[in-house]
């Protein structure tokens, strides 16, 4: 038996350092998460919106601009 359309996709883009104030208006200070690992910070935040990963996060970071 399939689980039909369940799931979510959905991405910001984040184009300059000014997107986030457009793009993620409602950010929320979480103090207890300062300092923790990305992947700990991951498993809190789908943990907490009831959202199961199946498969590997892996993180692309930008390469650096040095022009």
């Amino acid at each position: 038996m399939g689980n039909g359309q369940q799931g979510r996709s959905h991405k910001h883009s984040l184009s300059t350092p000014r997107c986030p104030d457009s793009n993620l208006p409602n950010a929320i200070s979480r103090k207890e998460l300062s300092g923790k690992p990305f992947n700990e910070i991951f498993k809190i935040f789908c943990r907490e919106a009831n959202i199961v990963v199946k498969g590997k996060v892996e993180l692309d970071y930008p390469k650096e601009n040095k022009a």
